[in-house]
């Protein structure tokens, strides 16, 4: 017959364990991430406020800027309920070199405005802010920059003068809500020619299917030029794109280009790329990894949802 033992004989272990249950873990890790889990965020510490002639903290975003702060800055600044910790600047003409870009306060808001429409364009014509160059790289003005707008500074000028910080921590879905019935026609013609997302998409729209292609090649095709005539999205331009589309069509330039080389001959690849049409930035390479256009073609129930329109007011 087994013995047993009593827990009065087994005694105090003396375990110091502590126990938490997952729930309440993962509520405390929660709080602690929701912040820093954010990849377009602005710290208090990153802005930096100028004051006017007396040493004054301006009281408006449009006095701010007049005084020499940065256009984001004064927006994200105004924004705060506690303004406390935001490191404050003396008025820019204590500043030499600041005071050779103007000659007077009401400077400051041409430049702004000139930054900014550079800026809300160059999303749109590139998916990208505006920065500086990398080490070693040669960052080309759009020619439509020079052309239309008369603009020849470099690009990281720009992201300069709007913020004291990178630009990457402004998230870009901004650029959705802004209004361009107004604007020059040369502009709104410009972005009705393309933007990204819808490069590599155009082609589709533009020239012929080559013969003797495959019945998969003949579907694919039909899928993406249905696609394009749709008109341009929000859910496809990069920076906005959906999680629908992102998910049913993966990376898209990749699958694209490898479709491109089934759908078209060569000499239609190098007219595309062309400096004078420029459709393509450059004849597709084959990617081995990007062959999931072939179930593109199954998909029917890739739903859009933000239209653009150029011409709203």
């Amino acid at each position: 017959m087994a013995s047993q033992i009593s827990m009065e004989l087994i005694g105090e272990l003396g375990l110091t364990t502590v126990n938490v249950n997952p729930e309440t873990l993962a509520s405390v890790i929660q709080l602690f991430l929701t912040d820093v889990s954010k990849i377009h965020s602005v710290d208090k510490a990153d802005l930096q406020i100028r004051k006017d002639p007396n040493n004054i903290v301006p009281d408006t975003v449009a006095e701010a800027i007049r005084y020499g702060t940065k256009f984001f800055d004064a927006v994200y600044y105004f924004t705060l309920d506690d303004k406390e910790g935001v490191a404050m600047l003396p008025h820019y003409s204590t500043d030499v070199s600041l005071k050779q870009l103007v000659t007077k306060e009401q400077d400051w808001i041409i430049r702004a405005c000139n930054n900014l429409l550079v800026c809300y364009l160059h999303i749109m014509m590139r998916g990208a802010y505006p920065s500086n160059p990398k080490a070693n790289e040669i960052q080309k003005v759009p020619a439509f920059f020079k052309s239309i707008l008369g603009f020849d500074s470099p690009l990281g000028n720009v992201a300069n003068e709007l913020a004291s910080f990178d630009l990457n921590k402004i998230d870009m879905s901004w650029v959705k809500l802004i209004k361009t019935g107004s604007f020059n026609i040369a502009i709104k013609n410009r972005l009705s020619l393309g933007i990204p997302g819808y490069r590599m998409l155009m082609p589709f729209k533009l020239y012929p299917l080559k013969s003797g292609v495959s019945q998969e090649v003949k579907a694919a095709y039909e899928w993406v030029q249905k696609l394009v005539n749709r008109g341009f999205y929000w859910d496809i331009f990069p920076p906005t794109r959906s999680s629908q589309v992102t998910q049913k069509l993966g990376p898209m330039n990749a699958a694209l280009g490898n479709l491109m080389l089934e759908c078209f001959t060569q000499d239609q690849l190098k007219e595309m790329a062309e400096q004078s049409l420029k459709i393509i930035f450059d004849v597709p390479k084959k990617d081995q990894r990007a062959n999931h256009w072939r179930s593109w073609s199954a998909i029917t129930d890739l739903e859009l949802q933000e239209p653009m329109d150029f011409n709203s007011t």
